[in-house]
């Protein structure tokens, strides 16, 4: 609905339509639906013709029917519609207007028996469109202390509208029956009460100001046609009035009083201390005495400690508490080892007065918590003088524990290493007194049997200990749990966790033994060995076992015929994780007797002559966890002689053997078997020295099988394999038969000879 101000200038009217509806009695009414502007009209002279294609009008007169205003408010086009939005409504309202203002003003009129307009009807006789103008029911407003709070008059808005409040961040306003807000803006609505709290400390009163504005007023305007032979017009709409102040000012004042605390002496009178403080009224107030008051050099203590307690009312109170004058006790709590002073305690008392003081149970050290010497208490009765009370306390000299145990493998003929790890803290310097006399044993046991004991003092006792298992305690490839134990101390000395006071693992003697495997094995997938080097075990883990690793892989022999060479590339991996390592690695070949060439002087032990295998590779490396040490072993180098075949070894050429009549040539890192070996499958090895910590021999065995000769004789069984067929010949006439393709007349010469 459009504002207008009382001098709402002329305007032109415009008609769409007509519109018609019947009555409940079936008499049809027309009207045209009217605007002026963007304002909804209505004609009240129906017998008159609309405006349709637009006419003016003049300047509207305000009316101050209430009837009227009522209708137009709540029917078609009016800020408070109840009968609805269609062109029927629009047509009802007008029907309702025009009885109204006929006179026509109950049901006798058929037009009225229709519910719509007979709404419209009702509210034009109570007159209630609403007025939109306020006011405050106070505008001064007091206030009083309420429980811990000032709290205002209640206020109550009048007339028909909203009022905006702006509230001070420290007030809350209580809208009764509606929300609490505490500062900010708030709307209060007609007929709201409300009432403002704030902190009694608040002093500033509320002045809301103006909060009316610009008053408005729903009024009823009059058009009246610049012709005469046009409808009149008549429309609702809301006009500016001058401003009417509406406002009020809220009193708020500090509610609060005075307390005095003052403390005396006793019996001297003379104020000690004196203490004042505001509180508000209404405050539940509660004071205790100190502890104490230095003046002057003279320490008071209160003769009573019971708390003042009350609630504050309108006037200031002071409060009194009563001090004596004291005597001194000092507790000194010191040292027993070193005599210096941990703690210092003093107290007070009246003379007269009994004391009973004990050792404390709190004192630190670091970590450690004090010890009395004396759990016995110092009593007496205070005189004229101060007192001095001394209590004495220790701690351990030193704190130790087991940090590591580790066992070493070894023969069993030699012993097995044992080391000990200690960590140890001095919880008093070296020098102090009882470092020299504290005892402690570190003890190395086989279950219950004692192997070995070293004694040392808290001042002696060293961060490594080494023990050996005896021999005569050991076998051969065995293991056995020991135990070390530290013993034989006084607690209160020496500190040893519960946890580190003693560690178990095993220790093992070497194996010694001899791992045999066939090289059909190996040739496929590595062979290996895995042995206990070390166990380790700490008072936070369990026992480790450390390794030594033996992997190795070779070649089958192939099947020969005799006097030929084969090779072989056999290959060994030794890992230690203690990062030891075993450079003396050796493999001898063992065969038997019968298949050593005539010349090589190789040594024989229980009929097989041993090889002794050339080291063709050995390389050594490091990871974080193991030392690898890679080699790789050959068939010892062989001479070959010419014109005889004589093998010698390279020890024979350089030592010029005797029965070395030529000159040889490489043979390579092969074996031969004699020429006229017998034919067959012999047994041979391959066998390590004894490798690494345990001592291991690994053994690969074979078959070497002579399936053929390198020279074919008369009684051979296998001519037809033989390499090379002998036949006699006559040296004077060697080819009676022709020389044979591929013979030189040298040659001939040579077998003349």
């Amino acid at each position: 609905m459009p504002f207008f101000t009382s001098s709402a200038e002329a305007a032109t009217a415009v008609a769409t339509g007509p519109y018609s509806w019947k009555d409940p009695h079936g008499i049809t009414h027309e009207s045209a639906y009217i605007k002026i502007g963007d304002t909804i009209v209505y004609c009240i002279d129906p017998d008159k013709p609309a405006p349709y294609g637009g006419h003016s009008y003049k300047t509207p007169k305000r009316q101050y029917d209430d009837g009227v205003k009522a209708i137009l408010y709540y029917g078609f086009g009016g800020d408070g519609n109840e009968i609805g939005k269609t062109m029927t409504d629009m047509v009802k309202t007008y029907v309702a207007l025009n009885n109204w203002l006929d006179g026509k003003r109950d049901q006798r009129t058929y037009s009225n028996q229709d519910a719509e307009v007979w709404k419209l009807i009702q509210h034009a006789k109570k007159g209630d469109a609403p007025s939109y103008q306020v006011s405050f029911s106070k505008t001064k407003v007091g206030s009083s202390v309420s429980g811990d709070q000032q709290k205002s008059e209640t206020i109550k808005l009048n007339g028909k509208g909203t009022a905006t409040l702006t509230v001070p961040s420290k007030v809350t306003i209580h809208v009764i029956g509606g929300k609490t807000q505490k500062g900010g803006h708030i709307t209060i609505h007609d007929g709201q009460s409300f009432y403002f709290t704030a902190p009694l400390d608040y002093g500033s009163d509320y002045d809301t100001g103006n909060v009316n504005g610009e008053i408005r007023q729903l009024a009823s305007l009059l058009y009246l046609p610049n012709t005469s032979s046009y409808q009149r017009l008549m429309s609702s709409t809301f006009v500016v009035d001058p401003v009417v102040a509406a406002g009020f000012t809220v009193h708020f004042e500090k509610r609060q009083k005075q307390i005095t605390v003052v403390h005396k002496d006793k019996y001297e009178g003379t104020v000690l201390k004196k203490v004042k403080e505001s509180k508000n009224i209404g405050t539940n107030y509660s004071y205790s005495p100190e502890k104490k008051i230095v003046k002057d050099g003279k320490t008071y203590v209160p003769v009573k400690t019971e708390k003042k307690t009350g609630k504050l009312g309108n006037k200031d109170i002071t409060i009194t508490f009563e001090y004596a004058l004291q005597r001194k006790i000092t507790v000194l709590h010191k040292d027993n080892r070193d005599h210096t002073l941990i703690k210092k305690q003093v107290y007070t008392k009246k003379r007269g007065d009994t004391y009973s003081y004990g050792p404390l149970t709190n004192l630190k050290k670091n970590n450690y918590t004090y010890r009395p010497v004396s759990d016995k208490k110092v009593t007496g009765t205070v005189g004229k003088d101060d007192v001095t009370i001394t209590i004495y306390y220790d701690v351990p000299l030193i704190k130790t524990s087991l940090d590591k145990l580790q066992i070493y493998t070894a023969p069993a003929a030699d012993g097995l290493p044992v080391k000990v790890y200690l960590s140890k803290t001095n919880i008093y310097k070296n020098d102090t007194k009882g470092m020299t006399t504290a005892k402690i044993n570190v003890s190395l046991y086989d279950g219950k049997q004692l192997l070995s004991k070293k004694t040392y003092t808290a001042q002696s006792l060293p961060k490594n200990v080494n023990f050996t298992v005896p021999a005569k305690n050991l076998k051969v490839n065995a293991n056995k749990l020991y135990t070390v134990k530290l013993e034989g101390f006084n607690e209160n000395d020496v500190d040893v966790p519960d946890k580190a006071k003693e560690l178990s693992t095993k220790g093992y003697t070497s194996s010694e033994d001899k791992v045999s495997v066939s090289m059909k094995v190996v040739v496929k997938n590595q062979g290996s060995v895995k042995r206990v080097v070390m166990t380790e075990v700490t008072p936070t883990t369990a026992m480790k076992s450390y390794f030594e690793t033996m992997t190795y892989q070779g070649q089958l022999l192939p099947k020969r015929k005799t006097g030929y060479g084969s090779e072989q590339n056999l290959a060994f991996i030794y890992e230690n994780m203690l990062q030891k390592d075993d450079d003396d690695i050796k493999f001898d070949f063992k065969v038997p007797e019968e298949l050593m060439d005539t010349y090589l002087n190789y040594s024989v032990k229980d009929g097989k002559a041993i090889f002794p295998m050339d080291v063709a590779a050995s390389k050594k490396s490091s990871t974080a966890d193991n030392l690898i040490r890679e080699m790789s072993f050959v068939f010892p180098h062989v001479n070959v002689e010419k014109e005889t075949g004589s093998l010698f070894t390279d020890q024979q050429v350089k030592a010029k053997d005797k029965r070395l009549k030529n000159a040889v040539r490489d043979g390579g890192n092969k074996f031969y078997t004699p020429i006229w070996a017998e034919l067959g499958s012999y047994d041979v090895s391959y066998t390590s020295s004894k490798v690494g910590v345990n001592k291991v021999t690994i053994e690969l065995k074979d078959k070497l099988t002579l399936f053929a000769y390198m020279y074919g004789h008369m009684n051979s069984e296998t001519k037809d394999q033989d390499e090379i067929m002998l036949t006699p010949i006559n040296a004077d006439d060697p080819f009676p038969n022709g020389t044979p393709d591929g013979w030189s007349q040298s040659d001939i010469n040579w077998l003349k000879k």
